[in-house]
């Protein structure tokens, strides 16, 4: 096990690196807390990892691993920041897991999980009343239950904007409503994000039953999921803060798109196959550039080089689960499959990569 101070602008950013796990103990002693902390720690990793990777129907057949299995499957811990009393430890750790250790335990469990992370997502939340539709307005209830979201360790990062009234010259909620791809857009590129999700809530008020209804309207344009357009009917008593109802139903709606995700996105090791494609590069830099974004994708078990030449390679590639898996988890490192009269080839292509 290795244990290490970070410098405050080292980051850890990997499917199987679990960031900002923060551990408080007390013992009667600064150095027991710590042990004990730190024991703490890994633990709660574990749990983030597996929320992260399992889908929740298959969390149950997860049990939680020994000390020995665990520490088997942890590579090091990273103390971003640490204080310490006589008696009491508290520190902010970056656990990093062995990727071949923690798939070998969830195979051994018997559940499906993914590793794919999703490129980033654009979240437009706008709130429809009586007075008119918002968006980008510090009086949008809807937004700001979205920017206080807790952290989540998904694979599906979401990026929720300021409520910046300037923005309006992108896109408003008008043109949000209407759907309109061109300003989808230009919102995204401006984000550097290329899926957009817009939730939109309708707050109405049922007075025989003294009850608020909140109609809930999401839409997702290329998030890597099918684009589609889901309609949701919540009541909720009048009584209860909408600041409350609204923080529920974003995370809601931000959970279920994750599970979606790793649903879509599992890995299925009973299926095997291997495919020959051609890549073609201007440069050696450019050429590793393409080899690392390959090994970075969770589906392609090995990667071998059986001919390269000044600009071109062909490589066999050993991968997991179906063509479109492999094809979706090279899309999110900016790499495209294609297939020609029969040969397959990956090029590069400009965007965002989470990673």
């Amino acid at each position: 096990m290795v244990y290490f101070i970070s410098t405050p602008c080292a980051q850890l950013l990997d499917t199987y690196t679990i960031n900002g796990v923060e551990v408080d103990k007390t013992a009667k002693s600064a150095a027991a807390a710590r042990r004990l902390a730190l024991a703490e720690g890994r633990q709660l990793a574990f749990l983030r990892l597996i929320e992260r990777l399992v889908p929740k129907k298959e969390h149950q057949n997860v049990q939680k691993p020994k000390i020995e299995p665990l520490e088997r499957m942890i590579s090091g811990v990273q103390i971003e920041s640490e204080k310490n009393s006589q008696v009491r430890y508290i520190a902010s750790l970056n656990i990093e897991f062995v990727a071949s250790e923690v798939r070998r335990y969830l195979r051994g469990a018997g559940v499906g999980f993914a590793e794919t992370f999703s490129k980033p997502i654009l979240v437009l939340p706008i709130l429809r009343r009586e007075s008119g539709d918002v968006l980008w307005s510090e009086m949008n209830e809807w937004h700001e239950a979205w920017k206080k979201l807790p952290k989540s360790y998904s694979l599906t990062p979401f990026k929720i904007p300021d409520a910046d009234p300037l923005l309006s010259g992108l896109i408003n909620a008008d043109q949000a409503l209407n759907g309109e791809q061109s300003r989808i857009n230009a919102i995204a590129s401006y984000f550097g994000t290329k899926g957009v999700l817009l939730a939109v809530a309708t707050v109405k008020q049922d007075r025989l039953s003294s009850e608020n209804i909140v109609e809930l309207v999401v839409s997702r344009f290329g998030t890597g999921i099918s684009d589609n357009t889901e309609v949701r009917s919540l009541r909720t008593p009048i009584s209860t803060p909408m600041s409350s109802f609204f923080a529920s139903a974003a995370k809601r709606i931000r959970d279920d798109f994750s599970e979606t995700w790793k649903i879509n996105n599992q890995i299925r090791f009973a299926d095997r196959d291997t495919i020959y494609v051609t890549v073609e590069f201007d440069s050696l830099l450019e050429w590793i550039d393409i080899r690392t974004k390959l090994e970075a994708v969770a589906a392609l078990e090995q990667i071998d080089v059986t001919r390269i030449s000044l600009d071109k390679v062909l490589l066999r590639l050993s991968y997991f689960g179906s063509p479109d898996q492999l094809s979706m988890g090279l899309s999110q490192k900016n790499l495209e499959l294609k297939q020609n009269n029969g040969n397959w080839a990956i090029t590069s292509v400009s965007g965002v990569v989470p990673n």
